[in-house]
């Protein structure tokens, strides 16, 4: 058995603070997949940092030797934009979970995915990382499923 990857693949890696295995978004383009996100901890809310999630503040040690932090990244100017523009309508913590990873299976995300609802794959509802039972659990209901 081989230990290399394939261009397809997305790999998992561990938290440099807890040692949990976090992921990240990746997108098909074509000639394998590009990381288009950074990674997270689900465990411990460390972050890769990276374009977006770099702290406001000065580099901490660990932050320099890891790349990895666990403090709040500062807002870029475009993520700023929106929130102002969606203030008076949409909260804070649907904002906020609206920049997790799509695997990311904290409560704020559930809460987004019942707030949403499921998404349409073409062929049936999904529920993101979230399954059908975790879903109503949460609250939220599901439509019947019409095929053409």
């Amino acid at each position: 058995m081989s230990n290399r990857m394939s261009v397809w693949d997305t790999p998992d890696k561990p938290c440099p603070y807890c040692g949990a295995m976090c992921s990240a978004e990746f997108v098909d383009i074509g000639v394998g997949m590009q990381q288009c996100g950074p990674y997270h901890c689900e465990e411990c809310g460390a972050t890769e940092m990276g374009p977006g999630t770099t702290p406001d503040k000065p580099l901490i040690f660990l932050e320099r030797e890891t790349g990895w932090t666990k403090r709040p990244a500062a807002k870029t100017p475009l993520q700023q934009q929106v929130r102002s523009l969606f203030a008076d309508t949409v909260s804070d913590a649907f904002m906020e979970a609206s920049d997790h990873n799509y695997r990311c299976r904290c409560p704020k995300c559930l809460a987004w995915w019942v707030t949403i609802g499921p998404e349409d794959t073409g062929s049936e509802w999904s529920f993101g990382p979230f399954t059908e039972a975790e879903f109503i659990a949460g609250g939220g209901e599901v439509p019947e499923y019409v095929t053409f």
